[in-house]
């Protein structure tokens, strides 16, 4: 199954959703993603870096992984015009795993997962042209809790996070007991189709 996490902005919570996800289902046997457009320090030859965690420690988002319970974590760094070139390699992650979360916007242009979930938080105004190219994707929303009522973002009515499935979370807790029991159902049913 592959799960994919994404999110209209940066700083809002995104990796500690994966985090909470991951400890929250173990079951699961979790391959961590993260896919970033971090500048890498390469060979001028290489188009993206993907590098696989070692051990777990808070230093990066995908050691956080690690230490949520994820038993492999990775960090593909590529630019929009590098990813097509990365994509085939994320595709082999996926088939080598029982279970993956990915935190991304983009990969959604190469892939269709079995879940995607979009964090948001209205109180940060940027939206990233990724996330509202695939909002409507969104199997369920995230909404980060921290006092404001409603979204400040032009062209998306107010009413349009109303008509999904929205699960509030509190920080420090980003994930609540029925944002984990919705996604141990999709692995349910994923499971059950495998069968």
């Amino acid at each position: 199954m592959l799960v994919v996490v994404g999110g209209h902005s940066r700083k809002i919570g995104k990796t500690s959703v994966v985090a909470g996800i991951i400890a929250a289902t173990p079951e699961a046997e979790w391959t961590a993603v993260k896919i970033s457009a971090n500048r890498h320090r390469g060979s001028p030859h290489q188009s993206y870096v993907l590098s696989a965690e070692t051990a777990p420690a808070p230093s990066s988002d995908s050691a956080r992984y690690l230490n949520a319970g994820a038993l492999r974590s990775f960090w593909l760094r590529a630019s929009d015009a590098e990813l097509p070139n990365a994509a085939p390699e994320f595709l082999e992650i996926v088939a080598q795993s029982r279970n993956v979360i990915a935190e991304s916007n983009r990969v959604l242009r190469y892939v269709r997962p079995d879940l995607y979930l979009a964090v948001l938080d209205f109180t940060v105004e940027d939206f990233k042209d990724s996330s509202r190219e695939f909002l409507s994707q969104a199997d369920a929303f995230v909404l980060v809790e921290r006092g404001k009522a409603d979204h400040p973002w032009e062209g998306i009515p107010p009413n349009y996070f109303r008509d999904k499935t929205l699960f509030r979370v509190w920080p420090p807790d980003f994930v609540t007991p029925e944002l984990a029991a919705f996604v141990r159902a999709r692995l349910a049913a994923g499971d059950h189709l495998r069968r």
